[in-house]
């Protein structure tokens, strides 16, 4: 068997995921449809792909100085503290966990297994980068059973050359599986509204 990492997209259907957590963790997912989340992520002085983060906070932020990221920072309501190596440390507002569509269904609309299960540290201490929305601690013991209901609906596409996926954002979480191989990859997203 090769050891080289294929790079698939999982694709999770949120609706789905929600409604199993409302079945088997009602009060935790009441918690998530009320209280909404908060991140906090660490963005680098400098793009580095050592870093759980990667993009710098100039290429996250699109900005070329201080002065213009924290007016960016200030319009999207979010707190911040610059490190003494030049990264900056940033929190969003409250952010809904739980969205209800048009068509009345909720779906699991948020970060939070990407932010579990791939940001850096953030499995060993989970409030580093994740909180409910008024500051409490979300429990290890709920994200991991929020990770591994998701499984329940999550496949992934694994992807040839030339291939295509559309995926409706709302409906649906995505993610990257690692890749590694000999060959350089690429996977080119597009974003459009239906309206």
């Amino acid at each position: 068997m090769s050891s080289r990492k294929r790079g698939a997209t999982p694709v999770c259907r949120s609706d789905r995921l929600f409604k199993k957590m409302q079945e088997v963790a009602p009060a935790l997912a009441d918690a998530m449809e009320t209280r909404g989340l908060k991140y906090t992520t660490t963005m680098p002085g400098e793009n580095d792909e050592n870093s759980g983060q990667g993009r710098s906070w100039k290429s996250t932020l699109g900005c070329a100085d201080v002065a213009d990221a924290e007016e960016k920072l200030r319009q999207l309501g979010y707190s911040w503290k610059w490190q003494e190596d030049g990264s900056l440390k940033a929190t969003t507002p409250v952010l809904p966990a739980v969205v209800e569509l048009d068509n009345g269904i909720k779906v699991f609309y948020n970060q939070l297994i990407a932010a579990y299960m791939g940001w850096k540290g953030v499995r060993e201490n989970p409030a580093s980068a994740i909180t409910y929305g008024d500051d409490s601690l979300i429990e290890a013991s709920d994200l991991e059973l929020i990770n591994n209901l998701s499984s329940e609906f999550t496949f992934d596409v694994d992807w040839q050359t030339a291939d295509m996926a559309l995926v409706d954002n709302h409906m649906a979480m995505h993610g990257r599986r690692p890749y590694s191989g000999e060959s350089k990859r690429q996977v080119l997203v597009a974003l459009g509204k239906n309206d």
